[in-house]
């Protein structure tokens, strides 16, 4: 069925696919079936260029959970474009939920600092890739979730550092049976050193997490593509051949 009405054609559509999880590309709808979309891609062209990418996407697709929990359960795939306010400019704050425009889509991420350097830039983390990112502030917009024909603001995560160094170095998890015929006397230092310890493994953490862009596995992103061909294109063009 072909769609007539412009509200109802303009969707973004979630890419799960490695490489590019966790970024929502903009399309119109042309067609649809009670299971599936005819979408064209407003910002990605086909392989050889000559068109914009054209596809079928599934219409009642479960997006996969977040690593962190984050989203709104039983969320969908394909969402309607975000209203002009919820592309408004923000004072974010870190832990932040947004969105990063780049390479024709927007990515979802966590505001993790500012740049120094360029006040302008901001600092993201994307869970779904495990990358960061220096992005200009006007490419960053907050992040929502659409869930019951309505859009549902995301938690922020204030210790979203902590977390990212949980996912990236997970301790192991070991239990100790106690000995037999040792015991440990009331006003034993044990918590307190526990806890020192604990400082001293997150300030350690924190440091390392500073230190990843002078490490060079900083990406700067802006809003177009450098390599002059999208990442979807050539993944689709794959699965076609």
């Amino acid at each position: 069925m072909a769609i007539t009405d412009d509200a109802a054609k303009r969707i973004e559509v979630l890419c799960q696919d490695s490489g590019m999880r966790g970024c929502w590309f903009r399309c119109k709808v042309l067609y649809s079936s009670l299971r599936r979309l005819k979408v064209q891609h407003c910002d990605v062209n086909d392989c050889d260029g000559s068109a914009k990418l054209e596809e079928w996407v599934p219409a009642a697709r479960v997006a996969a959970p977040d690593k962190f929990g984050a989203r709104c359960g039983g969320r969908l795939t394909v969402r309607p474009w975000p209203n002009l306010d919820y592309s408004s400019e923000n004072n974010f704050r870190v832990g932040a939920a947004v969105d990063s425009l780049w390479s024709d889509g927007w990515w979802e991420g966590f505001l993790i600092g500012c740049d120094m350097e360029a006040p302008n830039n901001l600092q993201v983390y994307f869970p779904s890739e495990d990358q960061f990112a220096t992005v200009e502030r006007k490419h960053v917009r907050a992040s929502r979730d659409w869930v019951d024909n309505r859009w549902v603001d995301i938690e922020s995560k204030p210790n979203i550092i902590s977390l990212i160094n949980s996912y990236r170095n997970p301790m192991p998890k070991i239990t100790l049976n106690p000995l037999s015929g040792i015991s440990v006397p009331w006003n034993s230092n044990v918590p307190a050193a526990r806890e020192s310890s604990s400082k001293s493994v997150e300030d350690s953490h924190l440091k390392e997490l500073l230190l990843i862009k002078e490490k060079e596995d900083w990406i700067v992103k802006g809003s177009g593509n450098a390599g002059g061909k999208c990442d979807i294109c050539q993944s689709y063009g794959k699965k076609k051949q």
